[in-house]
């Protein structure tokens, strides 16, 4: 018998030996078209509704679709689809795209995949299960009860009530110009905002800050999404709650003046803060250490009776209600005032005589002269021209001389005088409001 031959007889028997064997013993076949599958790989979440989820995984070759199951618990499996293997997203990616629906809103799933194979004898071949993957639907609620809680100068707290199924809210926030300033300047305008910032929070409570150091001026306005977070993949919500006029509190105040309103009454003014609802003040007597004082006002001035020619000091403080609770800024330093100084003049042998009142608590007076002519009572008008001509601490003073020159006959010449008082490092003054002229002759 011939080597060919042999060879031929052999090749026969084999065949027909694994043909005997697929009949007589199906499984072992299918077991190894399975095997020979490969398992699905790169699922991962792309897109989410309040009912279904989308993801994406790598094309298998050579198979003719692909099984989807979904469990909460990753333990109990339950079949959803199947579907065929000719969609691809990108020929050059091998990328399917495909989605599942019927679900719960906001849940986490598990979710997995095989490929299978359609064999005339054998019926479906499947592959092995890939890992299963978390996915998550979107919270189908919007969020509820949100508001203000709380405030400082540069940051702003909220609470809200949790929404069904979120795992967490997103927050956009921006800063509001004021509408004072819009309405007076530009009222026809559209009233814009300025994106300052965004966080993801997983509770219902939330501060953030301003990136701005102005937040004394503007409001705050922002939305806010419920979201559940999956593995990889972040389903937002489709609702959005918006909150506007999130103030922040009022910063301290730095700029205060006074002025004589009359004999026994100043008037106390200081910067308005736009955010503030009211104002709360302290006033003392400087002599007596009494407190003379302590109210509260909507207004950015207060008038203060001062029957005694003495120091006052007065402290103010912003404040500001949330959420129907006040809410207190940082009181401002002391700001020392008196009465003005009300100057009389005399011509002398020797020169022009100040006279004035003393005001108790005063360290010293400080005396200023000018020949520029003023349009009022006021010194204001011709400020840069006044030239102080000394310090003392009694209550009168001579001059003979203006500018390192003597005095000029037949000239006019303006003085106003005013206290000073020193406390530790800072040195206060009362308002140099009363001008007195005389002509030296």
């Amino acid at each position: 018998m011939s080597k060919l031959y042999k060879c031929v007889i052999t090749f026969i028997i084999s065949l027909l030996a694994l043909l005997a064997g697929a009949i007589l013993f199906p499984q072992n076949a299918v077991m190894a078209n399975a095997q020979a599958l490969s398992t699905v790989t790169g699922l991962r979440q792309i897109d989410s509704a309040s009912d279904s989820v989308g993801f994406i995984f790598g094309k298998v070759s050579s198979v003719d679709g692909y099984d989807i199951e979904v469990s909460k618990d990753n333990i109990k499996w339950t079949h959803m689809k199947s579907i065929p293997s000719d969609k691809t997203i990108n020929s050059g990616l091998q990328q399917i795209r495909a989605s599942v629906n019927g679900l719960d809103d906001g849940t986490t799933y598990y979710v997995r995949m095989r490929a299978y194979t359609c064999d005339t004898i054998m019926g479906q071949v499947n592959g092995s299960w890939s890992a299963a993957v978390k996915m998550v639907t979107t919270p189908s609620q919007a969020v509820t009860g949100l508001k203000q809680t709380d405030a400082t100068v540069d940051s702003a707290t909220l609470t809200w009530d949790a929404v069904p199924g979120a795992t967490g809210y997103y927050i956009e926030y921006y800063i509001e110009y004021h509408r004072d300033f819009w309405d007076e300047y530009f009222p026809s305008a559209v009233k814009y905002n300025d994106e300052t910032g965004n966080l993801i929070v997983n509770k219902t409570k939330a501060t953030f800050s301003l990136k701005k150091d102005t937040s004394h001026e503007y409001t705050c306005a922002l939305y806010i999404t419920p979201i559940r977070q999956g593995d990889s993949f972040t389903a937002y919500g489709s609702s959005e709650t918006y909150l506007d006029g999130v103030k922040f509190l009022p910063k301290k105040l730095v700029e205060i003046s006074s002025c004589q309103k009359n004999t026994k009454k100043m008037l106390v003014n200081w910067s308005k803060r736009r955010s503030a609802d009211g104002y709360q003040y302290q006033i003392y007597n400087t002599k007596t250490g009494q407190k003379i004082t302590a109210k509260s006002t909507t207004k950015s001035y207060v008038e203060v009776k001062t029957p005694k020619r003495n120091f006052y000091k007065i402290k103010v403080r912003p404040y500001m209600y949330i959420n129907g609770k006040i809410k207190y800024g940082e009181y401002s330093g002391w700001q020392y005032f008196s009465q003005d100084v009300v100057p009389t003049l005399k011509r002398t042998t020797s020169g022009i005589k100040v006279n004035w009142k003393k005001i108790e608590g005063a360290t010293d007076y400080t005396v200023y002269v000018t020949t520029k002519a003023t349009t009022n009572k006021r010194r204001n008008t011709y400020e840069e021209t006044y030239e102080e001509v000394g310090t003392v601490k009694n209550n009168s003073l001579t001059i003979n001389k203006y500018k390192k020159s003597a005095l000029k006959k037949n000239t006019t010449y303006y003085f106003y005088v005013v206290a000073n008082k020193k406390v530790g490092k800072s040195m206060f003054s009362s308002n140099p409001d009363s001008l007195r002229s005389i002509v030296y002759k």
